[in-house]
């Protein structure tokens, strides 16, 4: 009996210990398996994050090479629109110096020369208190010379000092020189129309006014009795009185009564 159980439990203790071995070899085997598994899961999870960068690597290359395609694209033209201003620009330029060139090519343009003609006295004339005068037109003096008091203008309805001999003659009338003398001035003015001045010498001048068809000129000598112009018709401060010859004479640039040189 004893035997007996001295048997049954070394039976039991080989059990035991086939059954550690196993459970041993079951553990070591699983480890084994769950290590090789976890490798396999460990590389392909290595595997799918180098997938990923690769990915995001050539995703991040992609995107720098459209942003550099982008940089070099002409974006709406603007190659073109720079190229159109700097051909403006130099169009510009172009037009600019050539209106310059222009500018300095051009011929002047001539332009008349005011209605006022004056000249200096070249020549010696030698008129006197005592020459007299030539009556440069025909006809009758219709307002005398009075600087001592005034006397009454019919156009301007107003009385005024009259420097002047005022002579009534027919439109188109010859005018004569009344003495020698050099036309020193010839100017159109308001209230007497066309003027022609005769430097006579010894500061003595003779202006004539309400002229036209002038036929004398600056600096030219006139001889006594030479025609300097035609009666014009009356400006329009003697439109009442009528066409006439305006005749002024003075002496160091004051007037004197020509009535007085008159012969």
């Amino acid at each position: 009996m004893k035997k007996m159980n001295k048997s049954n439990g070394v039976v039991a203790r080989q059990y035991m210990l086939a059954l550690s071995i196993c459970a041993i070899s079951v553990s070591v085997l699983a480890f084994f398996y769950g290590s090789s598994k976890g490798k396999e899961e460990a590389d392909e999870f290595i595997v799918d994050l180098t997938e990923i960068e690769k990915q995001e690597e050539t995703e991040v290359t992609t995107k720098h090479a459209k942003a550099e395609n982008f940089a070099n694209e002409d974006i709406f033209g603007w190659d073109n629109v720079m190229d159109a201003t700097d051909e403006v620009k130099e169009e510009t330029d172009e037009v600019i110096t050539d209106n310059s060139n222009q500018a300095n090519e051009e011929p002047v343009i001539e332009v008349d020369p005011p209605a006022v003609e004056t000249v200096n006295k070249p020549i010696s004339l030698n008129f006197t208190e005592s020459d007299k005068l030539l009556w440069p037109v025909n006809g009758n003096v219709i307002m005398n010379y009075s600087m001592d008091k005034s006397i009454y203008f019919s156009t301007l309805k107003q009385y005024r000092y009259n420097p002047a001999l005022i002579i009534a003659s027919e439109e188109d009338t010859q005018v004569l020189a009344s003495a020698k003398g050099q036309v020193i001035h010839m100017e159109e003015q308001e209230d007497i129309g066309m003027t022609v001045t005769l430097d006579l010498g010894n500061e003595y001048q003779l202006v004539y006014g309400q002229l036209k068809e002038v036929c004398v000129h600056a600096g030219e000598v006139v001889e006594e009795g030479q025609v300097i112009g035609l009666v014009a018709a009356p400006s329009k401060s003697y439109v009442v009185e009528g066409s006439n010859l305006y005749m002024k004479l003075t002496r160091n640039g004051q007037p004197v009564n020509p009535m007085e040189y008159l012969k």
